[in-house]
């Protein structure tokens, strides 16, 4: 089957080119054909979540409101955004115009009038596939993955993909075992030092409070399989989804990017690099041009040097708002707080930054 709504089946060849089984488990043409839908493809729903139905029509009525608030608001050239404060909630009364209170009152009407009727709408995954995917979800002798490269799907032994990651996290240049999780006493340490740049108005408080994390969640260790290289050895990435680093990341990287940019290295996307090609002076012959790719690049820098890469950059910036010291304070609680779990283990990266963090590419890059 194919991954978004094409009439034409794919044959075994062509499912075997998306599906890459690397596991003991042997895949019927079902459980091939319901995975090469993707990982992201989302079922037609079977029933209807009205809460869900009454949040989009309140979000719905909140937007027409606050654009019809400030239809006549001239543009503000001295207008600063500001990135890292939290929405205020705020929704315009609703005595403000009556004719778009009765226009708001019908649509969300007629939209509680229709919703039953999704239930009858054509299925976008046959039963077959439901079931097939039920199946590989409650076998816990497998791990599904995306492929590193080339969107493939991999069917891994899980027994082979802890032991991956075991190779890689026994390296003790790059990773050290825990005891105890430390996800709670960093979040501890990092909402003190926010708190400091608050009271000393080094900070405004509301970034403060958009900084802070008060449920954190122990970032996951995980990997994805490259296929393209011998014995598929695992991308390892970090999720640092709401965990104690993942606000103060996306600050650090706010203000790095800009001088990133700068960078005589820097590469935004294929169009300039081959906008940047076109502007190399002709090469003799005997020039020669090769490529390199650097081993594990994430765990490869030293703590110290990005310090003090970053520290230049920071010193270089136009805005400095915010203060360098405040920035590699943040950089350092990144760079060293980043407790993850693994297999029910915890551990710390001593070296390098984990990809998944959002300031990973602007500190290495």
């Amino acid at each position: 089957m194919p991954r978004r709504f094409q009439k034409r089946s794919l044959n075994k060849e062509e499912l075997d080119q998306i599906i890459i089984n690397l596991s003991k488990f042997k895949l019927s043409t079902i459980h091939l054909e319901a995975l090469a839908f993707g990982l992201n493809f989302i079922p037609t729903p079977t029933k209807t979540e009205e809460l869900n139905i009454l949040m989009d029509c309140k979000i719905f009525e909140r937007t027409i409101r606050l654009n019809h608030y400030h239809r006549n608001t001239p543009n503000n050239q001295n207008y600063v955004p500001r990135p890292f404060a939290k929405p205020t909630g705020w929704t315009p009364p609703p005595t403000r115009c009556q004719p778009l209170g009765e226009f708001i009152h019908i649509t969300q009407h007629k939209i509680k009038e229709i919703t039953p009727r999704r239930l009858n709408t054509k299925k976008n995954f046959k039963s077959s596939y439901i079931q097939a995917v039920k199946e590989l979800g409650k076998n816990t002798d497998i791990i599904i993955r995306k492929a590193d490269k080339g969107g493939k799907i991999v069917i891994l032994n899980r027994s082979d993909y802890i032991e991956e990651g075991l190779r890689q996290l026994n390296n003790c240049e790059f990773y050290k075992p825990l005891k105890t999780n430390l996800t709670l006493k960093f979040n501890e340490e990092i909402t003190k030092f926010l708190n400091y740049t608050s009271k000393n108005n080094l900070l405004d408080p509301d970034t403060v409070k958009y900084l802070k994390t008060k449920y954190p969640r122990t970032p996951v260790f995980y990997m994805l399989p490259k296929i393209h290289k011998p014995n598929n050895p695992g991308r390892p990435i970090v999720s640092a989804v709401n965990s104690p680093t993942e606000k103060i990341s996306q600050f650090l990287d706010y203000h790095l990017k800009e001088e990133v940019k700068k960078a005589n290295s820097f590469i935004q996307d294929t169009t300039d690099f081959l906008r940047k090609i076109q502007e190399i002076p002709k090469l003799n012959e005997e020039t020669i041009l090769c490529m390199a790719d650097v081993t594990s690049l994430y765990t490869s820098i030293p703590h110290n040097l990005a310090m003090t890469t970053c520290k230049k950059a920071l010193q270089n910036r136009d805005d400095k708002t915010v203060h360098s010291w405040i920035l590699l304070r943040f950089l350092n609680f990144i760079l060293k707080k980043n407790c993850f779990i693994f297999n029910n283990k915890y551990y710390l990266q001593n070296q390098g930054i984990s990809m998944g963090t959002k300031a990973a590419p602007s500190i290495f890059l």
